[in-house]
C-alpha cells in the first residue's frame, strides 16, 4: 500500500466526473479543466450535493495554484 500519492488536476477532474452523490472540494484554487468538470457535473444532475471551498487570494494565483478566471465565472 502506498502511503503518499500525488493528485493532479486530471485526477481531480476524473473524480468529479465519476461522483454519484456528493462532491466536496477544498483547494487553494481551480484550474480550468477542474472548473469545467464541476460545471458539467452540476448540470448533469440536481441531486448531487456540491460544495466548493477555495482560497481565492491573488497569492494563490501567483504561486500557480489556480486560474482566477475559474473563480470569477
Amino acid at each position: 500500500m502506498q502511503m503518499f500519492d500525488s493528485i493532479t488536476n486530471d485526477k481531480i477532474r476524473m473524480l468529479i466526473l465519476n461522483t454519484k452523490e456528493s462532491l466536496i472540494l477544498a483547494a487553494p484554487g481551480l484550474r480550468q479543466n477542474v472548473a469545467d468538470a464541476i460545471v458539467a457535473k452540476s448540470r448533469e444532475s440536481n441531486e448531487i450535493n456540491i460544495k466548493i471551498i477555495l482560497a481565492t487570494s491573488e497569492e494563490v494565483c501567483r504561486l500557480g495554484d489556480g486560474d482566477l478566471e475559474c473563480v470569477n465565472a
